[in-house]
């Protein structure tokens, strides 16, 4: 069959041969710069709301296509313009920078190469190689053993995945599979309702609770221990398992290195003596903590997370990598047998990803970013800047203890969080002793948190959380802190100086919504009866 004319341009100009590289070069480098330009801005985000967005970017199917141009042009103006840009030094609420030159580069090759790793032979050779490699990498960081000469992809005891949560998802499938052999082939046959999962309250991550219920156990069968001072408290963790001795059998033991809110560390060598003590599977989120183990001076705070028989990491969380990049590793490599698929459509080659990697069809080289990153800058420049940007947390921690117009949640360092509320002029914590007065400081925060990132220069995330460390001396009472979070090389301190000026700024604009402000007291004059 012959291509008609018009047919034949339009192949000729919209997809790659080897007579049109130096046109497509072209139009591929305008949209680089686009991006580099978005990245490289200090705005955080030219805010729209949602509803004109939609009137802005929705429209109908296009039937007959525009010059490239002018789509072009159509992205930088209406989707572009409005997006949140990670990679700016004042983006302040997640480490996800994304602006790594080499983990770029490998983004880009990545899709040019469009390997697929769900087999290895035919579709992803080379690439299956570098994964297995990264992978031994990975191993190696968080102290696992590692098989440098893999007979097979069950000796490679990890799997690259999307995301953190189907990471935890995984790993929650291998707990069960350890605790309920063959459930995978012949389905529940016990009663899910007696299968408890433990985390920490008010700390943990979603991913394990919706995990539960995609995996067949039910998100309700989540058994929550105590946090103190944001950590698995130990006594309520042996009380719980005691109580439940009989009656629930634990499938795991889930600890955090690093919890996503306060970054916080648990005592893995506790938790692990536990776990082996009462044969409960022992996972630990390290999608943030797996950070100091790239950093010889801050790896002792880390603690020994190869006591796990799981581990979840998170690259494109911590790595200036652009989304996505997670992995789950196992301490037993052979672990990975109880859940190898069966589809005839992936090949039994040794090294077929697609084996062990649950819930995924298709399998982009996505290792490829960290392997061109780590390659790039070595481990010792990773952990100088992981350094960094713990200092530039410890800066800002060291700023607002200083500061009367603000209250530190966690007042030690763990990693790069800062949590932090902004008190109103002439009020100091002690203040805040009814339930009233903490709904009204909870709705200023979480108003100055809306318009500093409506105003689109700096952006500090928020959440609800209760005084885990009674801080504000309210027990339990649940907060709406602010929380820094900064992962970016490029952000320094004085940026970090700036948004403390401008939440203090939006802060003495708003108070008097939500307080009545009287004059803060000076020598020779007696300000008394602070009134809400």
């Amino acid at each position: 069959m012959e291509l008609d004319k018009d047919l034949q341009a339009l192949i000729q100009r919209e997809f790659v041969t080897e007579d049109n590289i130096e046109a497509v070069e072209s139009r591929l480098r305008d949209a680089i710069r686009l991006g580099l330009e978005f990245k490289a801005r200090d705005q955080v985000v030219n805010y729209k709301p949602i509803s004109e967005l939609k009137e802005l970017i929705c429209q109908d199917i296009p039937e007959n296509g525009q010059p490239y141009d002018e789509v072009l042009k159509e992205f930088e103006d209406r989707i572009l313009k409005h997006a949140t840009n990670f990679g700016s030094r004042n983006f302040m609420a997640f480490p996800d920078s994304g602006n790594a030159v080499s983990a770029l580069t490998g983004a880009f090759m990545l899709n040019l190469m469009n390997q697929n790793l769900i087999n290895s032979k035919h579709c992803a050779p080379t690439a299956s190689m570098v994964e297995v490699n990264v992978i031994q990498w990975l191993r190696e960081l968080v102290g696992y053993d590692v098989k440098k000469d893999t007979d097979s992809i069950f000796d490679v005891g990890g799997v690259v995945v999307t995301g953190g949560v189907l990471a935890n998802s995984t790993a929650m499938l291998l707990a069960r599979e350890n605790r309920f052999p063959g459930t995978k082939d012949r389905g529940v046959t016990f009663d899910p309702s007696r299968v408890k999962v433990i985390i920490p309250e008010f700390v943990e991550h979603y991913s394990i609770r919706a995990s539960l219920g995609w995996i067949g156990l039910g998100e309700q069968n989540v058994l929550r221990v105590k946090s103190k001072d944001f950590k698995i408290d130990l006594e309520d963790l042996q009380q719980k398992i005691d109580e439940n001795e009989g009656v629930n059998d634990i499938m795991a033991i889930v600890a955090y290195a690093g919890d996503s809110r306060s970054m916080t560390i648990d005592n893995f060598e506790a938790i692990s003596e536990i776990a082996k003590k009462h044969d409960i599977w022992f996972h630990i989120d390290a999608c943030h903590g797996l950070q100091y183990a790239f950093s010889e001076k801050l790896k002792p705070k880390l603690g020994p997370i190869s006591l796990a028989d799981s581990i979840t990491v998170d690259p494109h969380k911590i790595m200036f990598l652009p989304y996505n990049l997670s992995a789950v590793l196992v301490k037993e490599p052979e672990k990975f047998k109880s859940i190898a698929g069966t589809s005839d459509l992936i090949m039994k080659e040794d090294h077929a990803f697609g084996q062990i990697t649950p819930f995924i069809g298709s399998k982009a080289f996505w290792s490829l970013k960290l392997w061109f990153m780590w390659k790039t800058l070595g481990q010792k420049n990773i952990g100088r800047l992981i350094e960094y940007r713990h200092g530039l947390a410890e800066h800002l921690n060291d700023k607002l203890q200083q500061d009367d117009d603000f209250e530190v949640l966690n007042k030690e360092v763990n990693i790069n969080s800062v949590v932090f509320m902004y008190l109103p002029t002439g009020y100091n914590k002690e203040d805040f002793d009814t339930e009233q007065k903490i709904q009204q400081l909870n709705a200023l925060n979480a108003k100055v948190q809306d318009t500093l990132f409506c105003n689109g220069e700096y952006y500090v995330h928020t959440f609800s959380i209760p005084d885990l460390g009674n801080v504000m001396g309210t027990g339990q009472a649940m907060l709406q802190p602010m929380r820094y979070m900064c992962g970016n090389p490029v952000t320094k301190p004085e940026d970090i100086d700036n948004m403390v000026e401008a939440v203090r700024a939006i802060g003495k604009e708003l108070e008097h919504e939500f307080f009545t402000i009287q004059p803060v007291a000076s020598p020779g004059f007696d300000n008394e009866g602070l009134s809400f």
